[in-house]
């Protein structure tokens, strides 16, 4: 309202086009955790196991995505919606960090909801609507603007993301913050060499075909993807192949 319906709009898209993909993808991995881990909710040692397998295939997974998203938006919002929508590109490569940070966050659910400890999440909730929708309106209100407002939010985020582990994860497992770093940091640092290659190709490299610029785009992100994962990160590359060929190939009686 603050900021016109115009600068909403292109906010909307931005926020539509990054949380989609993981509104899909974060729901399967909390339905799939959940039983797993109450059925070794009294076995700290496997929880703790179990949490960090999920941290690093859940970021194994949304960080290439959601940085490839970022880095193919130059000339995918233009070829999804048409000319004029341009501002969406800044607020999609700054949300994409959002919806990581908070992607990764939500591992920590199924751990919660294993240990009964069922009231915490209304509680953390409810200190959520009672302080980001008032900051970001001030911020707002002090800025006039919505890329301001979009960098608050990842802030906002990461420290949101700190606290989850202080309060939930800290002290269910103990202390494992160095874990966890180093789960994330492999695939952080494989989708960032991606990222960044794509970013270099998207906007250096010209084609008359916009599809087969975008799809080409996205290929080669794939592929660089692979590759330095299989050398950087094997035990989550083997990791994340093997939840997938489950899916799909689930054991026979």
């Amino acid at each position: 309202i603050l900021l016109g319906p115009s600068v909403l709009g292109y906010y909307s898209v931005a926020q539509q086009l990054i949380l989609q993909p993981m509104s899909k993808i974060n729901p399967i991995l909390v339905r799939v955790s959940f039983p797993i881990f109450s059925a070794v909710k009294n076995d700290t040692q496997k929880l703790v196991k179990g949490y960090r397998k999920g941290v690093r295939i859940l970021s194994a997974i949304n960080a290439p995505l959601l940085f490839g998203i970022a880095a193919v938006s130059p000339v995918l919002i233009p070829l999804l919606l048409g000319d004029g929508w341009e501002k969406s590109i800044i607020l999609v490569q700054i949300l994409s960090i959002y919806a990581l940070l908070k992607s990764i966050g939500n591992v920590s659910i199924g751990v919660i909801l294993a240990k009964e400890k069922y009231k915490w999440p209304f509680y953390w909730n409810l200190a959520l609507l009672a302080i980001i929708p008032p900051t970001l309106f001030l911020v707002a209100n002090l800025t006039q603007s919505i890329i301001s407002v979009s960098i608050a939010l990842v802030i906002f985020q990461f420290f949101l993301f700190v606290m989850n582990y202080v309060l939930f994860i800290r002290v269910l497992l103990g202390r494992m913050l160095k874990h966890i770093i180093s789960d994330l940091i492999g695939s952080l640092f494989s989708a960032g060499i991606m990222g960044i290659c794509v970013h270099y190709y998207i906007n250096n490299i010209t084609m008359e075909n916009q599809w087969l610029h975008t799809i080409s785009g996205v290929i080669l992100g794939i592929i660089i993807y692979l590759f330095s994962s299989y050398f950087l990160q094997n035990k989550i590359f083997k990791e994340v192949y093997k939840v997938i060929y489950s899916k799909y190939n689930p054991p026979k009686n």
